[in-house]
């Protein structure tokens, strides 16, 4: 249950993290447009 719980958490953070350089990189190619 932990186990499994934790690596939900990894995969969350890692989506967000994924998730966030994909915005500042859409931020950036709109600032430079």
């Amino acid at each position: 249950m932990i186990m499994k719980k934790s690596i939900l958490t990894v995969l969350f953070a890692l989506i967000c993290t994924m998730g966030f350089s994909q915005v500042s990189f859409n931020v950036k190619a709109g600032l430079n447009l």
